[in-house]
């Protein structure tokens, strides 16, 4: 790096908005992440843009290609945006996993990507890989990631709480503190943890381990959300094709990438602005942090979560082109909604976001 940090980072921005320019990923977060991270947000703010730019290209495409599933792709991108914890909640055959994939197939930079079925009887090898053979002589056990979670980019973990509580324990300080123990601690790439079950956990003993998906949407099927509009018959059609289109996609080997979006680095560069203004004290910080007290009294927010959920507010306000000065509560607030397993909890945090934007408007008149 060269001679100042502030400096390496705006050389590096500079790339950034070349790269964007020609449609082409970066590379090199990983050697300018330290300079990026002693960087002001002046000096972040237009390559971050750019990256916010092609993310959101990304989200459009996607909510073009699956019906009525804008919210599960909104919250699986600023998971990824944030490096906050995403728990899908619904039964089979909602697009858990299909959206996932989509989003894997449209980074460029070759992103690596890891999906896996927990079931009681997975084991760590098949996460982790398996021990080298000539550490083990040794005496130690470590581990060949090749290919496996400590490596990839991606991470979706399909019925998270079914696995061994061996496995939940190593997941733990993957899914926050984004660290493998090989045995040494490894920092991972991972932009964050997507995982899925068909049902909220009921198990006191996972407590700690689902406290760490502070993000729960729920998820049903198209025909029973009050989100869509259209009648049954045209949802029927609509979804239809829709399915098959991706189907078709599917089949195409070798498909070429001429319409890549954005690539993991882009995320990454979105993750660093936004820790950043996290850290200023602002309006919206005033106003999130007594939306959260007061929903609090009834949901089972950790402190862990605070800081969590008003980074992903930050993301999610970026996404939708509300961030920065824009940012409000009435935008942000509604990730909230995102924090509940059940729909009467939801309902009960919807009614809260309107009595407390009632009570702000309130407190704004002249």
């Amino acid at each position: 790096m060269s001679k100042k940090n502030t400096t390496g980072a705006k050389e590096f921005l500079d790339t950034v908005r070349t790269a964007a320019s020609e449609n082409i990923t970066f590379k090199d977060y990983k050697q300018n992440e330290a300079a990026l991270k002693k960087a002001k947000i002046s000096e972040l703010d237009a390559g971050a843009k750019v990256c916010i730019a092609r993310i959101q290209s990304l989200v459009k495409e996607l909510k073009q290609k699956f019906v009525g599933r804008d919210e599960a792709i909104e919250c699986s991108i600023v998971s990824l945006m944030t490096g906050v914890p995403c728990l899908l909640i619904g039964p089979p055959g909602v697009a858990k996993s299909m959206i996932l994939s989509e989003i894997k197939k449209k980074l460029g930079g070759d992103a690596k990507n890891f999906e896996y079925l927990l079931t009681k009887f997975t084991t760590p090898e098949e996460l982790f890989g398996t021990a080298k053979l000539e550490e083990m002589k040794q005496g130690s056990i470590i581990r060949d990631t090749s290919g496996k979670l400590p490596e990839s980019d991606l991470v979706f973990i399909d019925e998270v709480f079914r696995g061994s509580s061996q496995i939940l324990n190593s997941l733990l300080t993957v899914s926050n503190e984004k660290i493998y123990h090989n045995p040494t601690p490894i920092h991972l790439p991972m932009l964050s943890l997507v995982g899925a079950t068909n049902t909220p956990n009921s198990d006191p003993d996972l407590e700690a381990f689902y406290d760490r998906f502070p993000i729960r949407l729920l998820m049903t099927s198209v025909f029973d959300s009050d989100e869509n509009q259209q009648s049954k018959s045209s949802l029927a059609g609509t979804l239809l094709k829709k399915s098959a289109e991706i189907r078709a996609e599917v089949r195409l080997e070798n498909k070429s990438n001429k319409d890549i979006r954005c690539s993991a680095n882009d995320f990454r560069l979105t993750k660093t602005f936004l820790e950043k203004h996290a850290n200023e004290k602002t309006g919206a910080h005033a106003e999130f942090s007594k939306l959260f007290t007061d929903l609090r009294k009834f949901m089972k927010y950790s402190d862990r979560s605070m800081y969590q959920l008003y980074l992903f507010g930050l993301g999610y306000c970026a996404l939708i082109g509300k961030g920065g000065d824009n940012i409000d509560m009435q935008h942000m607030g509604r990730i909230f909604e995102w924090t509940c397993d059940t729909e009467m909890a939801q309902q009960r945090v919807s009614q809260k976001r309107l009595e407390s934007a009632t009570d702000v408007a309130g407190d704004r008149r002249p």
